[in-house]
């Protein structure tokens, strides 16, 4: 049997582990509510560290050689009808052959850390594989083009009279023609072999471009001298830098004037951590300016939400048309600028394909069915992950026309088309991140959710907590003023005349016997208040009132006395 002090000692011992419990859950609701409110801070500083571009970054290894594979559609317009075009009987009929289909291979080449402004610098080494089961088409498909080296020869001999006949005669001596048929591989990589080229000496050009064949990619695969030399912030002392180009070929300028000649923009694609911005900036070396890209919604690339942004439609525009694009000079038709200046004297002008958001002006130059513009087939697109700012998606679609004006000075060009822009080719580059990349990101960013969610969780099981030691506290209490109340009540009804001492009431030795209606009376109560006394009847456990009357009937004196004790609410005095 235990003791009174047993119980005591185990009751004060569950009272102490009730209140290390209830002090636990607390500290919990407390530690997960901090957690979750300073868990975004904390993600988004470890995440801008890992986006850095510098060594032993995860950024710096994608960035360095990129594992999304990138694929670059090229298509060719061949010219149906030359002799027709010449005589200007017919309007030129173009047919469009292709894709052909390269896969491509990026690294970065002469990789240099600039530490005192945080950039770096680079050239990009690139190397095309063609996939013949992408394509629709061979390499050794034969196209009808214009011939680029001869255009080329005659722009840079604009307003030069001599070298204009020199032209001339030596067009006609080698028999030089304003349209030529090539195989596609030999318009492309490997490139045909041209006398003109060589005339560049005798013109005093000074270019880097190797010039003694010709081919829109020649001696461009597995090389790194065609897209100049890039200078960009890493991001070391600023994460919103990050991707950001400082220079390109050492300058901060291009040959456009005012804004329009401003390097500035992402350099490759890489944008910070939380870029969600109306429009995305992004330098072409290509186009030797930054494009614009503009927000139009919300996309999903294998799932993964994203931002999605397109290349905006004054892109090209002219001044008349888009105000702030005066500083292009595009004197012309608005949707093509004009690049003759961009990398070296040439009569390239770009657009997008098939003059798309062009004027029809540029359309109307070539017959029925030649020129098919159409949004989603020629325009170009990036699909941003704002969290992290990885491009889940990246398309840029561009075109290289060739504008072919009669010369005096030529006898070759003296009555070709007039102010005739002629699409030679056009490209389509196309980066879209795999299913196991898109699992990568996608796990990375849904870490801040399930944080949240943890912290939520344990907020919630911790207040939880807090409510039932609270619930427990009280009914402890409740407990124990309950048994406290019992205690001093009656005691089980089994109270002696000791018992009554605990319960501070008075007991008398009967002085004087009170006798009344012969009744065998041994014990009186007197209540307090009221000064009425009640006799009990020992034998007969019953009590009576002063004048003998019957009060009630109890099944002993005890129990009379203790029920009488706790009718009184403790303000009896007992008197025998």
């Amino acid at each position: 049997m235990m003791t009174r002090g047993s119980l005591r000692s185990r009751g004060e011992c569950s009272e102490k582990v009730l209140t290390f419990v209830c002090m636990g859950f607390i500290g919990l609701m407390v530690f997960s509510a901090g957690f979750t409110i300073s868990f975004p801070a904390l993600f988004n500083k470890i995440l801008g560290q890992q986006m850095t571009l510098i060594e032993g970054t995860p950024a710096f290894a994608e960035w360095m050689q990129p594992s999304v594979p990138i694929f670059t559609k090229i298509y060719l317009f061949s010219l149906q009808n030359p002799n027709q075009t010449l005589d200007k009987t017919e309007k030129p009929r173009l047919k469009q052959l292709g894709p052909f289909t390269f896969r491509e291979v990026e690294t970065k080449d002469q990789v240099v850390f600039n530490h005192k402004n945080r950039t770096i610098s680079y050239k990009v080494r690139k190397s095309w594989f063609f996939e013949p089961e992408m394509s629709d088409g061979s390499l050794d498909d034969i196209v009808t083009t214009i011939n680029v080296p001869v255009l080329g020869s005659a722009e840079a001999s604009k307003g030069q009279f001599f070298m204009q006949w020199g032209l001339s005669s030596t067009f006609d001596n080698i028999g030089s023609q304003v349209f030529i048929q090539k195989t596609v591989r030999e318009l492309l990589f490997e490139c045909y072999e041209d006398t003109l080229l060589a005339l560049a000496d005798w013109f005093g050009q000074e270019s880097t471009i190797p010039l003694d064949r010709f081919g829109w990619f020649y001696k461009r695969n597995g090389t790194s001298w065609a897209d100049g030399t890039y200078n960009m912030y890493t991001g070391q002392d600023d994460i919103s830098q990050m991707g950001k180009i400082n220079t390109w070929n050492y300058e901060n300028r291009t040959h456009f004037n005012d804004e329009c000649g401003q390097v500035h923009g992402s350099a490759g694609g890489f944008y910070p951590p939380g870029t969600a911005q109306p429009n995305l900036l992004l330098f072409s070396h290509d186009a030797c300016r930054t494009l614009s890209f503009n927000f139009k919604g919300k996309s999903k690339v294998e799932n993964v939400p994203g931002l999605l942004y397109k290349l905006d439609e004054t892109t090209f525009a002219n001044e008349s048309t888009y105000a702030p694009n005066y500083c292009f000079n595009n004197n012309l038709p608005t949707g093509v600028q004009n690049s003759t200046q961009c990398k070296q004297d040439s009569p390239a002008y770009i657009s997008f394909p098939h003059f798309y958001q062009a004027d029809p002006y540029y359309q109307n130059q070539f017959q029925d069915g030649s020129i098919q513009p159409e949004g989603d087939l020629h325009e170009s697109r990036i699909v941003l992950e704002p969290v992290t700012g990885i491009p889940m998606e990246v398309l840029i679609r561009l075109q290289i026309n060739v504008k072919l004006n009669p010369m005096e000075g030529i006898s070759l060009l003296r009555n070709v088309p007039k102010d005739l822009y002629f699409p030679v080719i056009w490209f389509e580059a196309h980066g879209i991140a795999t299913p196991s990349v898109a699992q990568t990101i996608n796990l990375l960013v849904q870490i801040p959710h399930y944080a949240n969610l943890v912290g939520a969780i344990l907020v919630v099981i911790g207040l939880v907590g807090v409510i039932v030691c609270v619930a427990l506290r009280c009914r402890r209490f409740r407990s124990k003023s309950g048994k406290i109340s019992e205690s001093k009540s009656n005691d089980d009804f089994d109270l002696s005349i000791e018992d009554f001492d605990s319960h501070r009431h008075k007991i008398i030795p009967i002085i004087k016997p009170h006798v009344s209606s012969g009744l065998n009376v041994n014990q009186q109560l007197v209540h307090s208040n009221t000064e009425e006394t009640l006799f009990l009847n020992s034998s007969e456990s019953e009590a009576y009132s002063s004048d003998g009357s019957k009060k009630t009937s109890f099944s002993s004196v005890d129990s009379a006395r203790a029920t009488l004790v706790c009718d009184l609410d403790s303000q009896s005095r007992l008197l025998s």
